[in-house]
């Protein structure tokens, strides 16, 4: 396997990742939830919302994000003669000795159904295929990558890191229930069929490569649970075993259970506060699954580590295998284990103003495997004529930092398309921001007239 770069064509495989259903997280993006006219805000946020019609029908959805600190997604290219090349350097040089952290994640969203059943209960259904990755990791780590163990002679590297990678197929059970006027419940329901994992239970390694003979002492306490991924103790490995995910895709011989609730209060006409707690649950992996460990202290004569080749940004993963395994000794048992689905906090509210204009907030926290982040974002929702209604998103996140958005709902007849990103600089400005974002789809709405009904009409009416 060989990796040569160049930012165009970064670009260009983010923009295929949109159309890949083969590849697959929760559900990480802060504007959806405010967006009460589409389907997509019940279905992937708060189970208490109510949309404002009897039936409504989501058709298929990509979303894809990327959220990165330390530095941003541009500081991975470097200008030559021949053009710009992927290279670490400079985003190496911002990173954090220790706690640097980087999530993404793409959900393919399947068909989805609400509908109402009388004025007080709703019903929702819905499938779609999830995924997400996250890491905690040294700046040696990506040094000792990026430029190889010559670069640190006669020094002790602690290179330990948390890994998490998360892939599988959701059917979601919803009901949402009108208490009073003044108050929703709602409670989702989701059956899940593991496709990958990798959760890391231990992440301890040290090394220290000798200035004189390149003498590497390696001390480690690695232990990696994985379903789907290398078997970095086997010749010929590849990055991700397609064909076990795509058996695991629909065997249900890793199931799991998770548990949506929320709440809507309307303390005033118009004024919705939402407050919800998503991802109570978990995968049960014994197909196909695991156990990959490295313990203790080991000494070899005259090793190098170098994955990448700097003047060309070449990798390969004869590199990796030779590295990882001749160096770590893994080894490889079957062992079944369970992980937890990330678990999601949210709080919103939205403000009517009148028939054309919507404010809102939503305020997040996301915890999955030791790593912990927040964000906040605020957003303006406005009518732009009949079928068109536009928005504009700013917001913070600890993983990424600044975030701008927008949004746009177009809307003709009972068809509805959308856009919705809350991270659209790096889209224009690669060399600015810490992320991506992106949800689009198509919806079908029996009944609306027009994008102004569809955001300005009180639920129930239909």
């Amino acid at each position: 396997m060989m990796f040569n770069l160049t930012r165009s064509g970064f670009l260009c495989a983010s923009a295929m990742l949109f159309i890949m259903p083969a590849s697959l997280s929760a559900q990480q993006d802060m504007s959806i939830f405010l967006q009460n006219h589409l389907i997509q805000s019940n279905i992937a946020g708060n189970p208490a919302g109510f949309t404002g019609k009897k039936i409504a029908v989501a058709l298929p959805d990509v979303h894809l994000g990327v959220q990165n600190g330390a530095f941003h997604l541009g500081d991975m290219f470097a200008k030559t003669n021949q053009g710009e090349f992927f290279n670490l350097e400079k985003a190496i040089s911002k990173m954090e000795d220790t706690g640097n952290r980087h999530r993404s994640f793409f959900d393919v969203a399947g068909m989805a159904v609400v509908m109402r059943a009388g004025e007080r209960t709703q019903f929702s259904v819905s499938q779609s295929f999830r995924s997400g990755f996250q890491v905690r990791y040294p700046k040696a780590l990506a040094g000792v990558a990026w430029y190889g163990n010559a670069a640190y002679l006669d020094q002790t590297l602690d290179l330990s890191f948390v890994t998490s990678v998360l892939a599988y197929n959701n059917i979601a059970l919803g009901m949402a229930r009108k208490v009073s006027g003044k108050l929703d419940f709602g409670v989702r329901l989701n059956i899940l069929s593991g496709m990958a994992c990798m959760n890391t239970v231990d992440g301890q390694l040290k090394i220290r490569t000798s200035g004189e003979n390149y003498q590497l002492n390696v001390e480690s306490d690695l232990q990696l649970q994985t379903v789907g991924m290398p078997d970095l103790t086997k010749e010929g490995i590849r990055d991700i075993r397609t064909e076990e995910i795509k058996a695991n895709t629909f065997s249900w011989t890793n199931p799991g259970m998770s548990l949506d609730l929320g709440v809507t209060l309307k303390p005033v006409e118009a004024l919705e506060i939402g407050l919800s707690v998503s991802g109570l649950g978990g995968i049960a992996w014994s197909e196909r699954s695991l156990d990959q460990s490295s313990r203790g202290e080991r000494t070899f004569e005259g090793v190098t580590i170098n994955l990448f080749d700097q003047q060309e940004g070449k990798f390969t993963g004869v590199s990796l295998q030779d590295s990882v395994f001749g160096v770590l000794g893994l080894k490889t048992t079957t062992a079944a284990f369970s992980s937890a689905l990330p678990v999601r906090a949210l709080a919103t509210a939205r403000y009517t103003n009148g028939k054309d204009l919507c404010y809102g907030a939503a305020l997040q926290y996301l915890t999955w495997n030791d790593i912990s982040g927040a964000g906040f974002s605020a957003q303006a929702q406005r009518q732009a004529g009949r079928h068109l209604s536009l928005g504009a998103i700013a917001g913070f996140n600890t993983f990424s930092g600044f975030q701008a958005g927008a949004s746009a709902v177009l809307q003709f007849g009972p068809v509805q398309f959308f856009l919705i990103s809350d991270d659209i600089i790096p889209f224009f400005i690669p060399d600015a921001g810490g992320g991506l974002h992106f949800r689009g789809g198509i919806n079908i709405v029996p009944g609306k007239k027009s994008a102004r009904k569809a955001l300005t009409e009180p639920e129930g009416q239909g």
